[in-house]
């Protein structure tokens, strides 16, 4: 399915401009995995001077794996109506059909995998989508082998601040969890890792501690010495009236549109 909610046109060019100009990173960069992108040329060791992996194959193509929840999952706009959505939401009741319509050509993951191919045209690269629609931190945690470390990743994003109730824990809680998993792909693979924060969200369900995760996000990325691309500063900047947000979220909860994640691709081209 293909999503077909647009932003309001001026908004979508004053967004994008933002996401253009606007500096949104903490200034360390993805060095290891920028190397393998500059020397990967996708042909066998006879034909290049780059040579074979430690294993002595030739070298795979770079692959990232963007861990997260239904932004990365590439979740848009609701199948349902959004009151009756909310309702479900609040419940917590299951549903079996399909909630939200999936485009996996404007996740945000896709649109930077093709813009890195435009800026590394000698490479292929890869994405694995590790995202899960209504995953948290919790979640993310626990499953963190079977779907980052399994793959020995170049690169792993991890977009995960949305989803956080007190059913989940504290700040302190939701701190240590990303920790935590920054702490065991560090052990355990060679990847650079870039953490996010998220976009903006709506009204529709008050969270009023989301920029609190946010900043906790932020601090986290200091302290472990990984790259942060902050996306929440892009929508800050872009409007702090959380009301008008709707028309510029798919779901008018917690989804960007096509144009939103086209923001958050660029923004993570700010460390290349």
């Amino acid at each position: 399915m293909k999503t077909k909610v647009e932003m309001p046109i001026e908004k979508k060019r004053k967004f994008l401009k933002i996401a253009r100009e606007v500096p949104c990173t903490n200034g360390i960069k993805p060095e290891r995995f920028i190397k393998i992108m500059k020397t990967n040329t996708g042909i066998v060791d006879s034909l290049t001077k780059y040579g074979l992996d430690k294993q002595g194959m030739e070298l795979r193509n770079p692959l990232i794996v963007a861990f997260g929840d239904s932004v990365t999952a590439g979740q848009f706009e609701s199948l349902y109506p959004i009151k009756e959505l909310i309702k479900f939401i609040e419940k917590g009741e299951s549903i079996e059909e399909p909630i939200n319509i999936r485009d996996l050509n404007k996740v945000y993951h896709e649109q930077f995998r093709m813009m890195l191919a435009k800026k590394y045209e000698a490479t292929s690269v890869s994405v694995i989508n590790s995202g899960i629609g209504g995953d948290s931190m919790t979640g993310m945690k626990e499953r963190v082998y079977r779907d980052v470390i399994n793959h020995d990743p170049d690169l792993v994003i991890i977009n995960g601040t949305l989803n956080w109730t007190e059913q989940h824990g504290t700040l302190e809680d939701f701190q240590a969890k990303l920790e935590n998993i920054i702490q065991a792909i560090k052990k355990n693979c060679e990847s650079d890792i870039i953490c996010l924060t998220p976009n903006a969200i709506s009204n529709l369900i008050p969270d009023e501690l989301l920029k609190k995760r946010v900043d906790i996000v932020r601090d986290v990325a200091q302290k472990k010495q990984v790259s942060l691309v902050d996306v929440y500063k892009l929508w800050s900047a872009f409007t702090t009236n959380r009301g008008e947000l709707e028309e510029c979220l798919a779901n008018e909860i917690n989804h960007p549109t096509a144009v939103g994640h086209k923001v958050y691709a660029l923004a993570l081209m700010q460390l290349f």
